[in-house]
């Protein structure tokens, strides 16, 4: 209190205010500009974190987002099925790598815990995928591809496994 009745500051500040006056709504308004980055930056910090993802799932539901995540997901799953029409055994691979990454960033988002896909599958049960053995069979599938490059894999058996995948978003209601 007794910093603020000092003679000598109150002239500092007067000063300050004659000399600056005229900028001092710029120097709010970048003060304003950064604190709002910086508040973001908290924000996004601490969902990333999942130290909030608790807490903010009523919001997450309330705003909107899922409605986000099925657009996302119907955009992903696009991208997969023009893979399979231009077929060739890259695309084929890349198209049953893609729908398993779909299905597993679902799952985190979902809430599921682990650092893989498989332990996140662990976690499932066929009551909540009427299809999880086949989600397996079929991740299993994903693995041999990725691991082994020599691995030949056949149409048929790109077929059933993306229809499998496909299966599991639409109980997921993520896919009409």
């Amino acid at each position: 209190m007794a910093l603020l009745n000092n003679p000598r500051l109150t002239q500092l500040i007067d000063i300050i205010i004659r000399l600056y006056g005229e900028y001092l709504i710029y120097f709010q308004i970048a003060s304003l500009f950064i604190s709002a980055i910086l508040l973001s930056l908290i924000i996004y910090a601490g969902a990333r974190s999942k130290f909030l993802s608790f807490k903010l799932e009523p919001l997450v539901s309330f705003i909107g987002i899922d409605e986000f995540s099925q657009r996302k997901s119907t955009k992903a799953w696009a991208q997969v099925e023009r893979r399979m029409a231009e077929g060739g055994e890259a695309n084929v691979r890349l198209a049953i790598i893609e729908a398993d990454k779909i299905l597993d960033v679902i799952l985190k988002l979902s809430g599921f815990k682990g650092d893989t896909l498989g332990e996140r599958l662990k976690q499932i049960s066929a009551a909540q995928i009427a299809n999880i053995e086949d989600i397996w069979r079929v991740h299993k599938l994903r693995n041999r591809i990725v691991h082994d490059p020599d691995y030949k894999i056949s149409r048929e058996d790109t077929v059933q496994g993306i229809e499998v995948y496909k299966k599991a978003l639409q109980q997921l209601a993520l896919l009409d």
